[in-house]
Order: structure tokens, then sequence, then C-alpha cells
């Protein structure tokens, strides 16, 4: 019973490595030049907040003047909202005055065929008294 079963012994075994050569997975090694390039971004982006704080600080504006009055800001509100309105209210009376339009078209087109009928009448009894 010394017979083995081969299917469960490890592939290290079965396949020998070569020389110099190891069956742990390659990494790449990690370049210093980017993590000088993101310590640099950091730094750059604290400076910037530093400086951008002290400039406010320098002109004594707080933040609730950057961005207005909250009272302006709910008048523009409501002024947009009733414009938003109006504007709905007038594409709405658009198809109305596009139907008179129609109707409108439809009564001179008929005006213009009786004035062109009257015309050819006139001018034909004209004709034939002149003859």
């Amino acid at each position: 019973m010394n017979a083995a079963n081969t299917t469960f012994e490890p592939s290290e075994i079965k396949w020998a490595a070569r020389h110099g050569e190891t069956t742990e997975p390659k990494y790449r090694p990690t370049s210093n030049a980017s993590w000088v390039f993101f310590l640099a971004l950091a730094v750059g982006l604290v400076g910037l907040a530093c400086f951008g704080y002290l400039t406010l600080k320098k002109t004594n504006i707080q933040i609730t003047q950057l961005f207005g009055n909250q009272g302006a800001v709910n008048a523009l509100g409501q002024r947009v909202d009733t414009a938003e309105s109006k504007l709905i209210d007038v594409t709405g009376k658009w198809e109305g005055v596009g139907q008179r339009v129609t109707m409108l078209e439809s009564k001179i087109n008929r005006n213009i065929q009786q004035t062109r009928t009257y015309a050819e009448r006139l001018t034909r009894s004209h004709l034939i008294n002149a003859s």
C-alpha cells in the first residue's frame, strides 16, 4: 500500500522551478515619484486653503456676505417662480391664438375668392358690353 496518489500532491513538487525563479507572485516596485507628486498636491491644497482663509479674514468678509442675504435669495426665487408661471400661461394661450389665426386665414381666403369671382364677373360684363 505504498502507492501514492499524485493528484493530491502540490504542483511545486511536480514542476521543478527554474534556477532563480520562485513560485510567489511578482510585484512591481512602487515609484517614489508618485508619492512625491501626491505629497506635493496635498501640500498645495492645504496652502491654497490657508491662503483663501487668510484673504477672507483680511478683507473681513463673512460667508453669509459672500452668498448674500437669505431673504434676497428667497425673493429672487419667488420672482423666478412668478415669471415661470406667467410663461406657462402664455404658452398655454398660444394654442388658442393658433386656432384664431387659422379661422382668420380661412375667412381671408374666402373673401379673396369672392373678390376674385366678383372681379371676373365685372370683367366679363365689361367685355360683353364693350363688344
